[in-house]
């Protein structure tokens, strides 16, 4: 018998609803469990790259902010032979060269220049009348505590005619009476340069010199300093330079 050519029935749309909810369902009946997708972690670059960005815009910004009232090397608003006559100087007072230090008893890096550099620099320059070599006190009490007192020691020191001994024995000694007690170490200073250690601490509990320091920190404020130790050669600021580079300098003042 020939097959008949009826149509297919079409699958009505209701039942093709019903098809796919009871597949998407599965076999449970149940509605199909979520998955979520989770973000892949940030690499850890970055992060290091967006602090990177954030330090150098930091550095701009702080740049922009503060350049016009920071100095630079080389444009010192006044002169080392200006500044002299407030400071602790030694060396010919007639001397073509002024070099003033402003400096900080308590500051490593002064102690350094002290120590380490100082003596060739006296015994070529200052002991051969080529350099007036000035002492300017330039404290920092909020990161140095024990500064200013010891500003204040020095003068008293200078009172009594030693000075430079006694603040040669400071920076040498600068790790002792920081960390310990320095009234007690400072007398001890005082007899080993040849001094009278009552006097020396009279005068610095009586904070005697404190204007005469205060005069030395505007000078050095009036500069607009970065930090200690800085120098003054003449009329040339610098800041943070090496024996070598302070040879330079001088060499080139005295030819002026």
């Amino acid at each position: 018998m020939a097959a008949s050519n009826r149509p297919k029935r079409q699958q009505s749309s209701s039942l093709k609803g019903q098809n796919v909810t009871r597949a998407a369902k599965g076999a449970t009946g149940n509605p199909p469990r979520r998955t979520t997708v989770r973000p892949r972690g940030v690499p850890i670059y970055f992060y290091a790259l967006l602090g990177l960005l954030v330090v150098v815009g930091g550095f701009v910004l702080y740049t922009f902010i503060s350049g016009n009232n920071q100095r630079r090397e080389g444009d010192a608003l006044i002169s080392a032979q200006q500044v002299a006559d407030k400071g602790i100087s030694r060396g010919s007072a007639t001397a073509k060269v002024v070099f003033a230090e402003f400096g900080d008893f308590q500051c490593s890096s002064c102690s350094d220049y002290a120590v380490q550099a100082e003596p060739d620099f006296k015994a070529k320059y200052v002991d051969t009348n080529q350099v007036r070599e000035v002492w300017m006190d330039y404290p920092l009490p909020s990161l140095h505590p024990k500064a200013l007192k010891a500003a204040e020691a020095g003068r008293c020191a200078n009172e009594q005619g030693k000075f430079w001994s006694f603040h040669d024995v400071l920076f040498a000694n600068q790790d002792a009476w920081v960390k310990g007690d320095e009234n007690t170490l400072w007398k001890q200073y005082a007899t080993q340069v040849g001094i009278d250690p009552g006097k020396l601490m009279q005068c610095v509990q009586a904070n005697k010199y404190d204007a005469q320091i205060q005069d030395a920190i505007k000078a050095g404020d009036s500069e607009k300093l970065h930090g200690t130790p800085s120098f003054l050669i003449n009329h040339v600021l610098l800041f943070g330079i090496g024996p070598d580079e302070l040879n330079k300098a001088i060499a080139s003042e005295a030819i002026r």
